[in-house]
């Protein structure tokens, strides 16, 4: 392999993973099974886009965070029950808790997620936060990182309230489940599909109708904006690859 400085060394994860130190703005949240994460895994994809990047939009894969044994996607995935049926928390130790034990370690997260619910996939939807990785052993007795909220920066288009970035990039233990807010703001409404062109949202629903599985919609989605001259369009884009905002593969 060749030589190549640590800070782009895509090999580098003892220096932490990819996002660690980014501000990203998570855009869509949706439960599913990837069978490709572990066999019959339910797991939380959260679409992370950083701050400063200006790549291609198809080039950005979800983040998969598992719930952990005995939940199941409810609602095409915009929520999570327990499979018991009785209310049930999510285990600490899954991806998904070690995720929601350190977003409520963030200053200002727990007022603002104490009136919602980690079982619904949009309470993420239009947050906004700063990444840091936080280790772990499996049970091989082998260290790990998996990325971690470090700091809450508030919901995307409010930058009044952003706080400071803490020193360390790195979540410790999971904090108990915040005391219910009195006074919260509601979070923005997601965007809607209006803001397509009637013409670019009915090819969208057609391509959904012809694909069962997401993953092959958002392919054939970006093969239609590339024939179409309508690469590079960030409302399209966002289309494709959302299954919660626009919901343009939900709505076939």
């Amino acid at each position: 392999m060749a030589a190549t400085d640590d800070k782009m060394n895509p090999w580098g994860l003892s220096e932490g993973l990819p996002l660690e130190g980014a501000d990203v703005t998570i855009t869509d949240c949706v439960f599913l099974v990837d069978n490709e994460y572990a066999a019959g895994a339910l797991v939380a994809s959260m679409t992370l886009i950083p701050d400063e990047y200006d790549g291609d939009m198809s080039n950005l894969r979800p983040q998969l965070y598992s719930l952990g044994k005995g939940w199941e996607a409810v609602d095409k995935g915009a929520r999570a029950e327990h499979e018991s049926g009785k209310f049930r928390q999510f285990a600490k130790q899954s991806s998904y808790g070690s995720w929601i034990g350190a977003a409520l370690q963030c200053e200002g997260a727990p007022e603002y997620l104490a009136e919602l619910d980690p079982r619904d996939a949009d309470t993420w939807i239009n947050t906004r936060w700063t990444l840091g990785t936080q280790t772990y052993e499996t049970q091989e007795k082998k260290e790990k990182a998996r990325i971690v909220p470090v700091a809450f920066l508030g919901l995307a288009g409010d930058e009044e309230k952003k706080p400071a970035k803490p020193v360390a990039k790195s979540a410790g233990k999971a904090a108990q489940a915040p005391a219910k807010a009195a006074n919260k703001a509601a979070p923005p409404a997601p965007k809607k599909s209006a803001e397509l062109d009637d013409d670019v949202t009915e090819a969208l629903t057609a391509l959904a109708k012809e694909h069962d599985d997401f993953d092959a919609f958002m392919n054939a989605g970006f093969e239609w904006m590339e024939e179409n001259g309508k690469a590079g369009d960030a409302a399209i884009e966002t289309a494709v690859m959302s299954k919660r905002q626009y919901a343009s593969w939900r709505a076939a």
